[in-house]
C-alpha cells in the first residue's frame, strides 16, 4: 500500500514541484525545522514529525537486519558451520514471529535434523491467520525484490530436503492461498494447489482437514455453492480456538441456532483488552453480514465500533507494529492524516542509503 501512496519520484517536473511545494509549506509552518532527503524530494518536518519517523527506523532497524542475515545465507554450506553456529543461527531467527522468521527456523531445523522444531513450526503457519503476519512484519521495501528471491531458494530447499507429511502439504496449500500472485508465480513449482478431488480429499481427514479453518474455508468459499459450504464448516466453529475466527471474514453462518453457539466467543473478542482479538473481531464485522447480526446483538454497536476501530489503529501506530495495516484500515474508515503519511514516509524511506533528516539551514 505504501509503495503505491509514496511511489517513485522519477519525472523531474515532479520532483521541482515537490520540492517547491515542501520548501513554501517549511516558510508557511514555525514548527517545521527538518527535512528529509528520500530519493530527489526533500519533505519538511516538525520535531515531532521527525521523532515518529525516528522511532519508526529504530524499531525497523532489527527486522531489516534479519532480512540482511535472510539474504546472507549460503544454502550450499551449511555442513560446512558447527553445530555451535547453527544453533546460534537457529536461535537469533525464531526470535522473529513472521513468516520469513518462521520459514528460516525450519530451514535450520532441517539442517539441525530436528523433526520436532520443523513439524512444530509448520502446525504454528498453518493455523496461524494471516492478520496476525500483518501486524508482526516490517515489510523491506527497499530490497523487495532480493528478499523475495532469496525466500523463493529457501522454499525450494525446504521442499527438496524435508520430510514429506501431511503436515508440509497442508504447509504448502497455506502458502499458496495467503500469496499474491506473483509469489505463487514465482514459487509456482514448490507451491502450486493439489488437484480438487485430492484437496477435497484431504479437506476431510480427521488432523489436517476442515478443522483448520483458516485454511480450509477459503478453499471451499472458491469452490463450493455456499449450501454444501454451509454443511461442511457451520458447525465447526464452536469447538475451535477464537484465532480460527479470522476465516468468518468471507463466511457468514446462515443458521441461526449455529450462530448462536459462536456468539458469546465474538462477544468476547470485542470486549476484551487484547489489541489481536479487538482486531480481529473486527475483520469479521468487516463482512456485511455478520455487522448486522452484530449489530442487533451488542448495545450500539454500530454507533461505537467506528471510533473503537479507529482508536485501535492508532494504538498500533503508537506501538509501531503492522503500520502498513493500520494506515490502510485508518484510510478505509475516511481518516486522512498528514501524520499517517508521516510514518508511511518512515517505511518507505528506512534503508536508502541517500535518506537522511537534516536540519533547516
Amino acid at each position: 500500500m505504501s509503495s503505491f501512496i509514496l511511489s517513485s519520484f522519477n519525472e523531474e517536473d515532479l520532483v521541482l514541484k515537490m520540492n517547491e511545494c515542501q520548501r513554501e509549506y517549511a516558510q508557511k509552518n514555525k514548527e517545521i525545522k527538518f527535512f528529509l532527503n528520500y530519493g530527489t524530494v526533500r519533505f519538511a518536518l516538525s520535531r515531532q514529525e521527525k521523532k515518529i519517523i525516528q522511532n519508526v527506523w529504530e524499531k525497523m532497524k532489527a527486522h531489516y537486519k534479519m532480512y540482511e542475515k535472510v539474504l546472507k545465507i549460503d544454502l550450499t554450506d551449511t555442513k560446512k558451520k558447527s553445530l555451535t553456529v547453527l544453533n546460534k543461527e537457529l536461535n537469533y531467527f525464531s526470535q522473529f514471529d513472521n513468516f520469513v522468521g518462521n520459514l528460516i527456523t525450519i530451514y535450520y531445523g532441517i539442517i539441525l535434523e530436528n523433526p520436532g522444531l520443523v513439524d512444530g513450526k509448520l502446525t504454528q503457519i498453518n493455523k496461524r491467520p494471516l492478520l496476525f503476519d500483518y501486524l508482526e512484519n516490517f515489510y523491506p521495501y527497499h530490497d523487495e525484490l532480493n528478499v523475495v528471491q532469496k525466500v523463493s531458494e529457501v522454499l525450494t530447499f525446504i521442499d527438496e530436503n524435508i520430510k514429506k507429511s501431511r503436515n508440509y502439504e497442508l504447509f504448502k496449500i497455506k502458502v499458496a492461498i495467503d500469496s499474491n500472485k506473483f509469489f505463487r508465480e514465482q514459487n509456482k513449482n514448490v507451491i502450486e494447489l493439489p488437484s480438487f478431488s485430492k484437496m477435497n480429499k484431504m479437506m476431510y481427514s480427521p488432523n489436517y482437514g476442515r478443522s483448520i479453518l483458516n485454511i480450509w474455508l477459503p478453499w471451499a468459499m472458491q469452490n463450493y455453492p455456499k449450501s454444501k459450504v454451509d454443511e461442511v464448516f457451520a458447525d465447526t466453529f464452536s469447538s475451535q480456538n477464537w484465532i480460527s475466527y479470522f476465516s468468518l471474514k468471507d463466511y457468514f453462518i446462515e443458521s441461526p441456532e449455529k450462530r448462536e453457539l459462536i456468539y458469546k466467543t465474538l462477544e468476547s473478542l470485542y470486549e476484551s483488552k487484547d489489541i489481536k482479538k479487538n482486531i480481529l473481531f473486527y475483520e469479521v464485522l468487516s463482512n456485511e453480514q455478520w455487522q448486522d447480526y452484530l449489530n442487533s446483538k451488542i448495545s450500539k454497536l454500530s454507533i461505537k465500533s467506528i471510533k473503537l476501530k479507529r482508536k485501535r489503529y492508532q494504538e498500533l501506530l503508537i506501538m509501531n507494529k503492522g503500520l502498513d495495516y493500520a494506515i490502510l484500515n485508518l484510510f478505509k474508515l475516511g481518516d486522512f492524516s498528514r501524520e499517517y503519511f508521516i510514518y508511511l514516509l518512515a517505511l518507505k524511506s528506512y534503508g536508502i542509503s541517500t535518506t537522511s533528516i537534516l536540519p533547516i539551514q
